[in-house]
């Protein structure tokens, strides 16, 4: 897999897509392209290269901690209010 510049676009607004290794389109973003490389390397992790599993296993793994630590997740989202809103008097 690897990006190249979208066939047929304005030299002023250059596109992106994910191609095979014999330069056949895979992936074009519904037909817009992508706008920058960047955001087409992110999107090939995410769809071909396992990074949407990973994302899942992820959440599924804290949802399985806060789970065995009832309380947890709700007393550090406290924390973090209580301490932005006192950083925000500090810093004002």
């Amino acid at each position: 897999m690897k990006i190249i510049q979208m066939p047929n676009c304005d030299t002023y607004d250059v596109r992106y897509v994910i191609a095979d290794d014999d330069d056949n389109m895979v992936d074009d973003a519904q037909g817009y392209g992508y706008k920058t490389k960047q955001k087409a390397h992110k999107a090939m992790w995410y769809k071909f290269e396992g990074g949407q599993q990973k994302t899942i296993n992820a959440r599924n793994k804290k949802n399985d901690f806060f789970k065995q630590h009832p309380g947890l997740e709700k007393f550090i989202n406290d924390m973090y209010a209580c301490y932005f809103k006192e950083l925000a008097i500090f810093f004002s």
